[in-house]
């Protein structure tokens, strides 16, 4: 009822009184802030309001040194502001004094960016269908900010990203905490989070197996800032460096494994050819030294990607001239002797150095997306003039076995990518703007769950890890505007800034989120596929793999779905640690009949026991029969069972005794 309807009522009822009472009535409903948990992969557009059902609970479920995430909206049909948050410490159910401390858990406010309507392929801009220099933009909430939030809109939700970073320390067992809004000395909301913390660890993200390749494009930064001040900062100095720390450093926190580097961008080059009047050629590795040191002081150290032109169609070099400063391009025909001559007399002096720095084992020369006969060219120079470089691709198209062969690191293209006879090397994939979905794009149509998928589709290829072309490669001067050209917003960064020049800092998305995430479900796929292959669970492993199976290369339109499946399945996998336990003695003590042709099981127990359970294939409890005191023995009869799979647990002093069942 609206405040017009109710004067007409009232009047009508010949009581002014009513009209007070219902209008009281009415704006204290207004008033009323309602919230509820939301999905991690919900991304908002703007004006975009809540659906679904409201509920204050979060059932969480981590293993130690995992981040969890979850999303919280508030909404009101009237607006609020001077809202404050606060979480109070996680508390022990289990002994009363373990916690969770808040230093440990977060919270930042997703804001919007400008994204595109739809996305659109590569393919589909070469053919002149790409988008105009002028498009219409969807603003869609992905940018993780730290600045509070304290105001409520009418006509769209407040939205909260809550963070969980559970310690490798932390002690398993069940913790409950509450994140509390409030204003002023009213409390209005309170959310209520039950964290099962379970005794599987994670590894941090530095010792992940998963090879995250996200290429880092560390003179945008630099552009963005100088853009912005007048004091300008030159490229590869001390405040560069300290420019892009925080944004690699954040970086690192992904898993990333590799330092790329353009040895011949023709900006500000981290390696300097030199030529002097003779023609000869030097070349200053001082940018490249300080970057790479820097990069592995903050945490990326596995490898260095270095890529350079040779055997490209973009056959010119970069150089300077000795004593200026000003870049000139030397252009040369692609394999004349000229052409092989600089090239040699560079990858001799580089190779000298990297071995005197230490770093020859893990560099490679990377090649981005050669076509065939340009990489058996490229193979075959390289073979003839120095076979020890390990050389390392991005291809877009079936390579042949000669190039996979003499590649120490592959990423082929969604689809294409192929690791066969490839054992020893890295093998990764990678999406580019080929791909519409799946994608990291900013647009209606792409859920965040695509970047969770991405780890979980190499799982299910044997593959290393997942590659992208551009980490922060920023061409609008608005740090929130991810729209890029003709390609679809999204695909030229997976990172924000929070504004241009001093104070410029990183500011992650769901995207980035979502991905580090993937990693994780990937690094504990591989553990607990360890786990069950030793104790012999083959029921488990079998389990594990059918959903990974799941998610081959045409999937990622179901990533949504996939995901949410397979991240519920790998955490009813880890609840249940203690049954992986192989008996010893106690098999001998527990005798186990099944009877296939009326369903039924009789268990009997030899031995004092404590416990007695019996668990369906999906994790549904049919049985439990708990002892205060051992008892000394018993027998169990189940009938009528319906075909599935049965795990039988018997639990005596020290030992567990596992049985799993199945009736065809």
């Amino acid at each position: 009822m609206n405040i017009k309807a109710i004067f007409k009522y009232g009047i009508m009822r010949g009581n002014p009184f009513l009209i007070v009472v219902l209008l009281i009535g009415l704006i204290g409903q207004a008033q009323n802030i309602h919230g509820s948990f939301e999905s991690k992969f919900k991304r908002y557009q703007k004006g975009e309001r809540f659906q679904g059902e409201s509920t204050l609970q979060w059932e969480a479920v981590a293993w130690k040194g995992e981040r969890i995430n979850k999303q919280i909206v508030l909404w009101s049909d009237s607006p609020h502001e001077n809202l404050e948050y606060r979480i109070e410490s996680f508390k022990s159910v289990n002994d009363g004094n373990s916690t969770i401390d808040t230093e440990f858990i977060s919270w930042r406010f997703p804001s919007y960016v400008k994204g595109d309507t739809e996305a659109r392929s590569c393919t589909t801009v070469a053919e002149g269908q790409g988008f105009d220099s002028i498009r219409p933009f969807v603003e869609i909430a992905d940018a993780l900010i730290e600045t509070p939030v304290n105001t409520i809109p009418i006509n769209e939700p407040l939205k909260i990203w809550l963070t969980i970073d559970v310690p490798v320390n932390q002690t398993s067992g069940k913790y409950v905490g509450s994140f509390v809004v409030s204003q002023g000395e009213k409390e209005l909301k309170t959310f209520t989070i039950n964290l099962q913390v379970l005794d599987y660890e994670l590894p941090k993200p530095k010792d992940w197996n998963f090879h995250l390749d996200i290429w880092q494009w560390p003179l945008q930064p630099l552009e963005y800032y100088n853009m912005a001040e007048d004091k300008k900062i030159k490229a590869w100095s001390k405040e560069h460096f300290e420019l892009l720390k925080p944004f690699y450093k954040a970086l690192a926190n992904m898993g990333q494994k590799v330092i790329f580097t353009q040895i011949n961008d023709s900006k500000s080059p981290l390696v300097k050819w030199i030529r002097d009047d003779k023609g000869n050629w030097s070349f200053n590795f001082e940018a490249f030294d300080a970057y790479v040191a820097q990069m592995q002081k903050w945490g990326i150290r596995k490898q260095i990607s270095c890529h350079v032109k040779l055997g490209s169609k973009h056959s010119d070099l970069p150089y300077y001239s000795k004593g200026e400063e000003k870049i000139k391009h030397l252009s040369l025909k692609k394999w004349s002797p000229e052409y092989n001559s600089i090239w040699k007399s560079f990858l001799n002096n580089f190779k000298a150095h990297l071995i005197k720095k230490g770093w020859y084992d893990k560099t490679t020369l990377f090649f981005d997306e050669l076509r065939q006969e340009e990489m058996i060219d490229l193979i075959d120079f390289m073979q003839g003039f120095d076979p020890d470089w390990n050389l390392a691709m991005a291809y877009g198209h079936v390579q042949s076995e000669k190039v996979m062969n003499l590649l120490s690191d592959a990423s082929g293209i969604l689809g294409v990518a192929n690791n066969t006879g490839r054992k020893e090397k890295t093998n990764t994939f990678y999406t580019s703007c080929t791909e519409t979905i799946p994608n990291n794009y900013v647009t209606p149509v792409n859920n965040v769950a695509e970047m969770t998928w991405m780890p979980w589709h190499a799982a299910r290829e044997g593959f290393d890890g997942y590659l992208r072309w551009a980490y922060d490669y920023w061409t609008k001067e608005d740090p929130f505007d991810t729209r890029d050209g003709g390609f679809t917003s999204g695909d030229f960064s997976m990172v924000y800034r929070s504004k241009n020049g001093k104070g410029m800092k990183p500011i992650m998305g769901i995207r980035t989120e979502m991905l580090r995430e993937g990693i994780q479900d990937f690094e504990k796929i591989e553990i607990l596929r360890r786990t069950f292959r030793a104790n012999g669970d083959s029921l488990r492993l079998k389990k594990i793999n059918d959903v990974v199976n799941l998610f081959s290369a045409s999937s990622g339109s179901q990533a949504l779905e996939l995901v949410s499946k397979a991240q519920k399945t790998l955490e009813q996998l880890s609840l249940k640690k203690e049954i992986q336990h192989k008996a010893k003695t106690l098999k001998n003590n527990v005798e186990v009949k099944v009877n296939k042709d009326i369903n039924e099981i009789t268990i009997t127990t030899k031995k004092a026991v404590f416990e007695v359970e019996i668990l369906t294939y999906e994790g549904k409890r049919i049985y439990l029969q708990q002892f205060e005191q051992p008892n000394n023995g018993s027998e169990i009869k189940l009938s009528n069972l319906v075909p599935d799979y049965y795990l039988i647990r018997v639990v005596s002093k020290n030992e567990v005794f596992v049985e799993v069942v199945y009736f065809e």
